[in-house]
């Protein structure tokens, strides 16, 4: 009868939900991971551990591993700053509008990047560039002064849709913060450094580094910008170079075998990023006190509010409205090519689109697909989450290994 109720108590409700999200999860990520290895590793039922050597010894494996290594690193590092600072300007300063700028500070992150790639591209190509053919006739120069179809421009283009990931948690974080602590540490004489490097920054590292992972898993694994900004000049990342292998071969077996060999490093990478994450996060002496009623110190900064406050509307316009309102107008244009002059825009362009089967289809798919996803998403999200906060079992880590490795 005891023993009865020692396994009852071993497996109740808790371990019950464990397992269910464990069984989800291995359906969803880690029978796929299971059959790249598989694919990667095995060719006609036997280990082939050369034919991996082998492709990972090639120089255009090596160049798309080095590229990705270098945009992933760039983004992060450029995401990070942007993304800390506007937190700060939001969460700590008096600048004006600031539910505002909030709101339009997170509009990149809805855009996708894919279209957003292709906008800049139609604006700052060096051959055919809008903005660069502009300045080539003010200024007589003879060759484009902007290209963006280099590393650097993909970087910059990541960056300006990425952001908002790092955003959105330190300005959650600096909001929550106890301002009675950097407050106390003000009136003992610290100076504002000393509470910055002593207080404030560990406080948010966390958050910091939470939103610096999330950049750099998802440039490691992005494929829409350097696609549209990089292919043509030879710039291969790991996703770009596994399209480009199987599109070669028209899908052939083993254009597919390979493309798993590639995905692996993709695998791999995002495995050593989350364990630096946690060893990061476990140094951590810290924590934010959550639950309290409390308004943060808000910096006044007298003669550079506004000149901030336009700093940040030229960004957005520049991130935001000028790549969408670029869209529009090509998509209006007669031929493309042709100057932005009002005769030369038609809206018959979009009356005839907005016609096809095909558009209203896209359309629908489009909106069922995004809010079936987001559903189903927030159902496993908010299980498994609180799975692991709140659930005293073991085998939490499997879980939480598998859920952020998508």
């Amino acid at each position: 009868m005891s023993a009865n109720m020692k396994i009852k108590k071993k497996f109740g409700v808790a371990e019950i939900v464990l397992i269910f999200s464990i069984l989800v999860l291995v359906v969803v990520v880690a029978v796929p991971v299971i059959m790249i290895f598989l694919t990667a590793f095995f060719k006609d039922g036997h280990f082939n551990l050369a034919g991996v050597i082998e492709v990972m010894k090639q120089k255009d494996t090596y160049l798309a591993l080095k590229n990705s290594l270098i945009i992933a690193l760039g983004v992060t590092i450029c995401s990070t700053i942007i993304g800390v600072f506007f937190a700060w300007l939001i969460a700590r300063t008096d600048i004006p509008c600031k539910k505002m700028l909030n709101a339009m500070f997170l509009v990149p992150f809805m855009l996708p990047s894919f279209i957003c790639a292709m906008a800049w591209k139609v604006l700052l190509s060096p051959r055919s560039g809008y903005i660069n053919k502009l300045l080539m006739q003010m200024f007589n120069l003879s060759e484009a002064p902007i290209d963006i179809m280099t590393m650097g421009g993909i970087i910059a283009i990541e960056t300006m849709y990425l952001f908002p990931f790092v955003f959105l948690q330190v300005s959650g974080a600096l909001e929550r913060m106890d301002p009675t602590l950097e407050e106390s540490a003000r009136i003992s004489g610290a100076s504002l450094g000393t509470i910055t490097r002593k207080i404030t920054l560990p406080l948010v590292m966390p958050s910091i580094v939470a939103g610096a992972l999330l950049v750099c898993l998802y440039s490691l694994a992005h494929f829409g910008v350097p696609s549209i900004l990089g292919t043509e000049r030879g710039i291969y990342n790991i996703p770009t170079k596994i399209y480009e292998r199987i599109y070669a071969s028209g899908g052939s077996y083993e254009a597919i075998r390979v493309g798993t060999i590639l995905a692996t490093i993709l695998v791999i990478c995002a495995t050593l990023i989350l364990k630096l994450q946690n060893l990061v996060l476990k140094k951590g002496r810290f924590q934010i006190i959550a639950g309290k009623s409390m308004r943060p110190v808000v910096m006044k900064l007298r003669g550079l509010r506004w000149p901030l406050f336009t700093f940040c509307i030229i960004y957005l316009l520049l991130t935001v409205v000028l790549p969408t309102v670029t869209i529009f107008m090509i998509g209006g244009l007669k031929t493309y090519g042709l100057p932005f002059i009002p005769k030369n825009f038609t809206m018959s362009n979009y009356l005839e689109i907005f016609q096809l089967k095909m558009t209203r289809n896209a359309i629908w798919n489009s909106v069922y697909l995004s809010s079936l996803t987001a559903f189903v998403t927030m159902l496993c999200g908010l299980m498994i989450s609180y799975v692991i906060v709140k659930m005293k079992v073991k085998g939490k880590f499997v879980l939480e290994f598998l859920g952020v490795l998508p």
